[in-house]
C-alpha cells in the first residue's frame, strides 16, 4: 500500500511504504539527491581539511627538523670548541718521534744508569717507583711548540717537531 504524504518541516514529499515489518518511510528523488549532494560537500570539506592539516602537520615537522639541525649543529659547534680549547692545553707527540724517544732513552739508560749485576750483565738502575727518571717539557711560543725530554742527571733529548 503507497500513500502519498507531505513533510512539512523537510518541504518534500515523502512516501510511505507498507511491508510485512511495519511503515518504512521512502524520500522523494529530490530529497534523496539534495542529502547526497549535502553529504559530498560535507565529505569534500573533510578532505580539504585533512588535507590542510597533514599540509599544517608536514611543515611543523619540516620546522622541527631545521630546529633539530640548528641544534645538531650547535652541539657539534660546542664539542669541536671544547676539544680545540682543550687542544690548547695538552700536547702531542708524533709517532715518528715517540719511537725516537724511546731509542734515546733505551741508549742513555744503558750508557749512564747502569750497572753490572753478580752474573756480568748489565742492568738499569731503578729510577723510582713509578719512573720519573725522565721529564717532558713544552713550551708553547707565538711560532710553535718547542719540546724536550730531560733525564734526571741533566741529559736532554731536543724533540721539539718542524717549527
Amino acid at each position: 500500500m503507497r500513500d502519498y504524504n507531505y513533510n512539512s518541516s523537510l518541504n518534500m514529499p515523502y512516501y510511505k511504504v507498507k511491508n510485512g515489518a511495519g511503515i518504512q518511510e521512502i524520500a522523494g528523488l529530490d530529497k534523496t539527491l539534495e542529502s547526497l549532494r549535502i553529504r559530498y560537500t560535507d565529505m569534500q570539506e573533510r578532505e580539504e581539511r585533512a588535507l590542510e592539516m597533514r599540509k599544517k602537520a608536514e611543515e611543523e615537522l619540516e620546522e622541527l627538523k631545521a630546529k633539530r639541525k640548528e641544534e645538531v649543529r650547535d652541539e657539534y659547534v660546542k664539542e669541536l670548541e671544547d676539544y680545540i680549547a682543550e687542544q690548547q692545553h695538552s700536547f702531542t707527540i708524533s709517532d715518528e718521534k715517540w719511537n725516537e724517544i724511546m731509542k734515546w732513552q733505551k741508549e742513555h739508560v744503558a750508557e749512564k744508569h747502569s750497572y753490572i749485576d753478580k752474573n756480568g750483565e748489565k742492568q738499569p738502575k731503578i729510577a723510582g717507583a713509578i719512573g720519573g727518571r725522565f721529564s717532558y717539557t713544552f713550551v708553547p711560543t707565538s711560532i710553535g711548540i718547542f719540546a724536550k725530554c730531560k733525564c734526571t742527571c741533566g741529559e736532554e733529548l731536543d724533540i721539539t717537531e718542524d717549527v
